[in-house]
């Protein structure tokens, strides 16, 4: 791939009393899919040390499950961590798939992660701060399924896989944002989503075409939302798994300015 955006985004979070603890400036690297901005991702790597983020979140499908070089990611996350940048990433789609079909490959992934001193977060909280946790939660794969066969996302499920906590401040990676009203109803401050890849083809004042599950103009595919006490950034992604021509909606570098 050639060419991606940095895309800047203003959040606003509804309860916190934490401002100077905060991320301000994080950068959302989010369905990267093993793609190259450049040689060595260099591209991508130089737009992201621009912005000189106090974090980097990737909510899922760093990788592709099949079909693709995986150690185009690999060399990505080495960058990262030779660029000192504090970075969380928590698991798509595509590393369950891995995980489900390929169980040493994704071992292999979860090493390089950890090898590299980045925080994957299986289902796990990460503290940021005294006050603000950093948590990565782990969509069931039956959840992504097309059609009438995607299983739904119940709150008891979410509350259970990854319990919030009073008195602090949470920022969620969650990678399918379909869920945005089972979230709200988790104590969740802010959830960081992709997968929908902006609804890889954008109609002017209608937004995404069709979500990776089948379903036409998808409710949550780009953008901030906001409901209740819970704000979401839903992110278009920067890469490809499948041969889809991107139609007004080129990849994006999100940079999220969070305020309290």
């Amino acid at each position: 791939m050639s060419s991606f955006q940095t895309e800047h985004y203003t959040v606003r979070l509804p309860h916190s009393g934490y401002e100077t603890e905060l991320p301000k400036r994080t950068a959302v690297v989010s369905d990267l899919h093993s793609n190259r901005f450049g040689p060595d991702n260099r591209q991508l790597m130089h737009a992201i040390l621009k912005e000189k983020p106090d974090l980097v979140l990737i909510p899922g499908d760093l990788i592709t499950a099949k079909g693709k070089d995986n150690r185009v990611a690999f060399s990505f996350i080495k960058e990262l961590a030779a660029n000192h940048l504090k970075t969380c990433i928590s698991l798509g789609n595509h590393e369950e798939r891995l995980r489900r079909e390929h169980p040493d490959a994704f071992e292999a992934f979860r090493n390089s992660v950890k090898r590299e001193g980045l925080i994957l977060l299986d289902n796990e909280w990460f503290s940021y701060s005294e006050h603000v946790r950093i948590g990565g939660l782990t969509i069931p794969f039956e959840c992504y399924n097309r059609g009438t066969n995607q299983r739904k996302l119940s709150e008891e499920e979410v509350k259970k896989l990854l319990p919030a906590e009073e008195g602090t401040v949470s920022i969620v990676m969650a990678h399918n944002p379909e869920f945005f009203d089972t979230y709200c109803g988790c104590n969740l401050d802010l959830i960081v989503s992709g997968h929908l890849h902006g609804g890889f083809i954008r109609l002017p004042f209608v937004g995404g075409l069709i979500s990776p599950s089948g379903r036409f103009f998808p409710k949550y595919d780009n953008g901030i939302y906001e409901k209740n006490d819970s704000v979401m950034a839903v992110s278009r992604g920067l890469g490809d798994h499948v041969p889809l021509l991107r139609v007004l909606n080129r990849p994006e570098l999100m940079i999220l300015h969070l305020q309290g």
